[in-house]
């Protein structure tokens, strides 16, 4: 049975005389892409190097809210995207769950994987070398095959800390996010499918719901058993949700826009940039001096660690990255 079940909640209405949409494009590098839209693709770019740039000033030492809500505010933009992409393919296409959950699964596990290696590879050059990853680096140590398992199945996000200590952010700290994308796109069939049943009320439920895990009496409750990350998917449904709906009224978002074609390539390689930038950095942080101010320490980083994850992602990207498939 396919996906392509009738949700009028969702479906937008067709202009008159519109053609019927379509969920694939071919870009600069001609491997499809997953949406018409460039500004989807620009969009994670620009949020794949905010969560960039504050892993730079946190390996300088600055560890102020500033740096820490910018991070959070764009994976929740991440969340937003991912929403809006998965309707649109729902809604587009007709293929049976067992192979739409492989396409996603080949979406998330190839770069993850790519980039876990080069995390693990330079590991024992890295080891103890930043205060701040003391914590994460002895969870590590000590549980060292059971976070390998967590990260090889994409559960790592599911494990409560109380199980396995700083599970979220083991070896490759902004794969956290990747366990959360792999639930959300686990249960994004159903969403439409409630949504489908029961329409307008059920995304009321919905959104009740999700809005209620962002209280703080219920937020504290799963911060403390599942991390303040957010790598569970009620912590962030509420996001997956919003974007769902932004395709209901904006089905067409940014489609009619052009861009120079120096940023569109840095939104082609987002995903490899959003993962494979961590190891870079933790890597030329043991270079730079620690005696430096982190204002110097934050500008070295940045100066030798953005021409090298860039590198990085376009080798991957061009060269052993499979299509982005729809």
């Amino acid at each position: 049975m396919g996906l392509n079940h009738a949700c009028p909640i969702l479906r937008p209405d067709p202009a008159p005389g519109a053609a019927a949409p379509r969920i694939l494009s071919v870009g600069r590098t001609g491997r499809p892409v997953e949406s018409e839209s460039t500004t989807l693709d620009l969009s994670r770019g620009f949020l794949s190097w905010i969560v960039g740039g504050g892993h730079v000033v946190w390996l300088a030492g600055y560890h102020g809210i500033i740096q820490h809500n910018a991070g959070v505010y764009a994976v929740d933009g991440f969340i937003i995207l991912s929403g809006f992409v998965i309707a649109q393919l729902l809604l587009t296409k007709n293929e049976p769950y067992g192979l739409y959950i492989f396409r996603r699964f080949k979406r998330l596990f190839p770069a993850f994987t790519f980039c876990l290696a080069i995390a693990l590879l330079v590991r024992p050059f890295t080891f103890g070398t930043a205060p701040s990853e003391l914590l994460r680096e002895a969870s590590e140590y000590r549980y060292f095959w059971w976070h390998l398992g967590a990260h090889a199945s994409l559960i790592h996000g599911l494990v409560p800390i109380a199980w396995l200590p700083q599970s979220q952010l083991a070896f490759l700290p902004p794969g956290w996010s990747i366990s959360l994308e792999f639930q959300l796109y686990l249960l994004a069939p159903l969403v439409l499918w409630w949504l489908g049943r029961f329409g307008l009320r059920g995304f009321v439920v919905l959104a009740i719901a999700s809005l209620m895990m962002l209280a703080p009496q219920v937020a504290w409750r799963l911060n403390n058993t599942w991390s303040a990350l957010g790598a569970f998917l009620p912590q962030r449904f509420f996001f997956f949700l919003v974007g769902m709906m932004l395709y209901r009224f904006l089905p067409r978002f940014g489609k009619q826009v052009t861009y120079w074609q120096g940023f569109v390539r840095l939104g082609e390689v987002s995903y490899s940039t959003y993962l494979v930038h961590w190891p870079i950095l933790a890597c030329l942080n043991v270079l730079v001096p620690a005696e430096w101010s982190r204002l110097v320490r934050a500008e070295a980083l940045f100066v030798a660690g953005a021409p090298l994850t860039l590198l990085c992602s376009y080798c991957y990207t061009d060269t052993w990255s499979a299509p982005v498939l729809p």
